[in-house]
């Protein structure tokens, strides 16, 4: 159960952005610090620092969130129980269908989404899954682009969610991120 709601947390949070509407911004991009002081991205506009508490694990996520425009960047981190195992490709699916499920709420319309990729990788010696999938709820469309590993016990999140036609935007938020 806890895994669960995990896998859905970030995904859900980056959706419910999209969903309130960005901030119509222009880009004035900036390398910030996450929330934890860990990692270092560039973001489209000056983060927002905000924390959400998880009750099942007695702690609280910290999301470090950018909107401009039409996207929405953000980098999660979740504390996890010590030597906690974790299923990277189910929290890759449920992080998708979570998204998907909470545009469909919005809209009050069903949807669909389309994996356009997943990968294995390596972020500083960890196992990471990037995936990166198209949502459709009626006429609205979205891309979700997400970049998930544990390390250090806390499941890292880097998420994007937004137009589908700012693949350069979401490749320099993601080839910038890095440990501080």
């Amino acid at each position: 159960m806890i895994r669960e709601r995990l896998a859905r947390i970030g995904c859900v949070t980056a959706a419910g952005m999209l969903l309130v509407g960005c901030a119509g911004n222009d880009a004035d991009w900036q390398e910030a610090e996450s929330s934890s002081g860990t990692y270092v991205a560039e973001f489209p506009t000056e983060p927002e620092y905000q924390t959400e508490a998880i009750p099942e694990l007695g702690a609280e996520q910290e999301h470090t969130i950018s909107e401009v425009d039409d996207g929405a960047y953000t980098i999660n981190e979740i504390p996890l129980e010590p030597g906690m195992e974790f299923d990277l490709d189910g929290s890759m699916e449920g992080g998708i269908r979570a998204a998907l499920q909470s545009l469909e709420q919005e809209a009050g319309e069903q949807g669909h989404y389309t994996e356009v990729s997943r990968e294995t990788g390596d972020f500083e010696g960890t196992e990471t899954r990037e995936a990166v999938a198209d949502l459709e709820v009626g006429d609205e469309s979205a891309r979700l682009r997400a970049r998930i590993f544990v390390r250090d016990d806390r499941l890292v999140q880097a998420l994007y969610i937004g137009s589908p036609t700012e693949d350069e935007e979401s490749d320099r938020f993601f080839d910038s991120f890095e440990l501080n």
